[in-house]
Formats: structure tokens, sequence, C-alpha cells
């Protein structure tokens, strides 16, 4: 519990905007004390964090460096695997709408998972994600899951259920339970392109066979016009900092021993 709470603190502070805005505040309190010439190094370096931070182009280099390897694959073209391991963070318990399944844009990892499955690419889906900060009162994201894919017409008995992990470690220690307790080893892993990296090299290091198959993806496919992707964007300084957390993630991982 203490590296969860850890880990998501440590990785929201290194991110462009935390520290270009610490660099001000640390500018502005020194500002009576400390000597013009440090005081406007602190200033430039926050300004030029936050340009380019919220350029697309850096944000699309950042974040290319985690998709470009996931880009080709298409569901003809995967492997067959004995299940298909699909990670959470896309769909929430929303108590105070009458529609209490919402659903985000990363949820085409769920409909990657379900296309694979309808193209005989395994024959279970195991659906991985709990509640993130163990709130009992919510059900478990796996859960809401697995109802939105037994609307699409997946019968119960093809999908499989792990909704006690709240991290990607945990995704991976829980899940290999569950698959090793049915013999299976091989497997197509699903995540967001840019958290396929760290997922996958975190699945392969408790022994499992991984197929990666990314979805979800950030970076445009085209080529972005280059000058007007130097201008600030606000989702360009969100997008770096996922990129850089991501980065983080995974030398964390790596450190731990929990990923190879």
């Amino acid at each position: 519990m203490i590296f969860l709470y850890v880990g998501k603190v440590l990785t929201a502070l290194a991110t462009p905007l935390t520290l270009a805005v610490v660099a001000l505040l640390l500018a502005s309190f020194a500002l009576r004390k400390t000597r013009p010439r440090i005081l406007f190094g602190v200033v430039v370096f926050a300004t030029v964090v936050l340009l380019f931070a919220s350029s697309g182009w850096c944000s699309g280099l950042l974040l290319k460096t985690l998709e470009r390897p996931y880009a080709n694959a298409t569901i003809a073209s995967a492997p067959t695997a004995d299940a298909i391991v699909v990670l959470g963070g896309y769909i929430r318990f929303e108590a105070a709408t009458g529609r209490p399944i919402e659903i985000s844009g990363a949820a085409d990892r769920l409909f990657c998972a379900f296309e694979l499955y309808r193209a005989s690419k395994a024959p279970l889906i195991l659906l991985s994600g709990g509640n993130v900060f163990n709130v009992s009162a919510t059900p478990q994201e796996a859960v809401l899951a697995r109802s939105v894919l037994e609307e699409w017409g997946v019968p119960s008995t093809a999908i499989l259920i792990e909704g006690q992990s709240r991290n990607t470690h945990e995704n991976s220690t829980f899940s290999e339970r569950i698959l090793a307790g049915k013999g299976i080893r091989q497997i197509l892993l699903v995540t967001s392109a840019f958290h396929m990296r760290r997922a996958a090299a975190t699945f392969r290091r408790t022994g499992l066979t991984v197929y990666p198959f990314a979805a979800d993806f950030m970076t445009e496919a085209g080529t972005p016009n280059f000058l007007l992707s130097l201008f600030p964007d606000p989702q360009a300084i969100v997008d770096s900092g996922i990129a850089i957390k991501e980065w983080l993630g995974l030398a964390a991982y790596r450190w731990r021993g929990w990923a190879d």
C-alpha cells in the first residue's frame, strides 16, 4: 500500500507542469533574498519546461518512444494464445447518474479484446482491474467490464475476473495465479500503447509468454503540421506528463525487480 501511494505521488511530482510550478514558487519565495542572475535562471528553466512539454511536437516525440514498437499490429496478424488479458483503467462506476457505468477513451482496450476474441485468437478473456483505493461500496472495474462484454455477446463462461489489483504489478501477479490454475501460460496482453512496454515487461517477469496487442494509441498515424505543433497546447502537456510518468514507472518497476 505504501509503495502504491508513494509511487503515484512521486510520478505526479515529476511531471513537467509540477516541475515548472515548483521552480516558479521557489523563484517567488527567493525573490527578496536571491541574486537576480540565479532567480532569472530558475524562471527561464520553468518557462522552457512549460514551452517544450506543452508543444505537440515534444509530447508526440515522448509518446512515440513508448508506442512505436506496437504500431503495426492488426487483429488478423495477432497470434493465437490461451487467453486474452485486458488491463483496467477505462471504466468506472458513477452512482450519481442514471448510467452507472462510465467508459473513458481508453475503452479501446476492451473493444480490442472483444475483437480478438471474436476473431478466435483465444477462447478466454481475463479482465484485470480492481478498485485502486479499496472503496468497498464501488463495484470492481473488472466486474463492470464483464457486464459490457456480456452485452456484446461474449458468454460468461469465456470471461475470467481478477478484481483485486490496484496497479500493473498486481495486475500481473494476480492474473498469473488465476491463469496458472487453468494451466494457461501464453497470453495476448491488451492495454494502452503508452503503457504496453511496462505492462509486457511486468507480465513476462511472472514467467508467462506474452504477445503484446496495444490499443488506445495517442499519437497520430500521419505527420502533424510541424509549425502548429510547436505552439502550446493544454492536451500536449498532459500527454508529455503521461509519457514521462510511464518511463519513470518502468524504471521504478525494474528497480523493484517487478519488470524484466
